[in-house]
């Protein structure tokens, strides 16, 4: 009897010491898949590094043109007003919304307040551990410049290689010029692995505000 017990202990024991050891393989490649299947991962731009780099040569300053070359500008964002966004049930799980400045120099963007009907503008990115994600909101209708109540937009959520990880139609259902302030209310459906379909509501409330006709903040 006592010789069983021994041998059941002695072999507990291996086993514990053997999920120690295997455990974080086992993790390691359960991440690695999950970064395999995350929508936002990144695409494989080591090629268009090392060209770039061959390019600039050793002259920093011929970076912009020569990115500019390749189109890949560079986008004015404002890394202080980012927020904390979860998308779980949209299939991207917990990301940063990194938001384009609103401003007059090329390398930012209008409020989307003051888009034209029809027109449209990135207007941040989302980002995870794996990779980042575009967001555009599109003016539908409306006839003047700022916006009114009632008006109708669009947005989509993209990766870098042209996925639609999400897009929907929404309405602007309150503006308050004097206050800077707004929201419009979207119905979106994910395109993302199995919560392709679901559809959710989203309401974005921005903040703006003006000096001598240039937007400088945008939440």
């Amino acid at each position: 009897m006592k010789n069983k017990m021994a041998n059941y202990r002695f072999l507990t024991l291996i086993m514990l010491i053997l999920n120690l050891i295997m455990a974080p393989a086992i993790s390691a490649q359960e991440n690695a898949r999950k970064s395999d299947q995350d929508p936002m991962r990144l695409p494989d731009n080591s090629h268009i590094i090392k060209e770039i780099e061959t390019r600039v040569a050793g002259s920093p300053a011929n970076l912009d043109a020569v990115l500019k070359r390749a189109g890949l500008s560079a986008r004015l964002m404002n890394f202080r007003l980012a927020t904390q966004q979860d998308f779980t049930a949209l299939g991207l799980g917990n990301v940063l919304f990194i938001p384009i400045q609103i401003t007059d120099q090329p390398d930012g963007r209008k409020s989307v307040y003051f888009l034209a009907p029809g027109k449209e503008t990135l207007t941040g990115v989302y980002v995870n551990g794996n990779g980042v994600a575009l967001e555009y909101v599109k003016r539908l209708s409306g006839r003047r410049v700022p916006a009114a109540v009632g008006d109708q937009y669009s947005t989509r959520v993209t990766n870098l290689d042209g996925t639609v990880l999400y897009a929907g139609n929404g309405v602007l259902e309150k503006f308050d010029a004097r206050a800077g302030s707004g929201s419009i209310k979207y119905e979106v459906k994910s395109g993302v692995g199995s919560a392709a379909g679901i559809i959710i509501v989203i309401t974005q409330s921005r903040i703006w505000s003006m000096r001598k006709r240039t937007t400088i903040i945008f939440i």
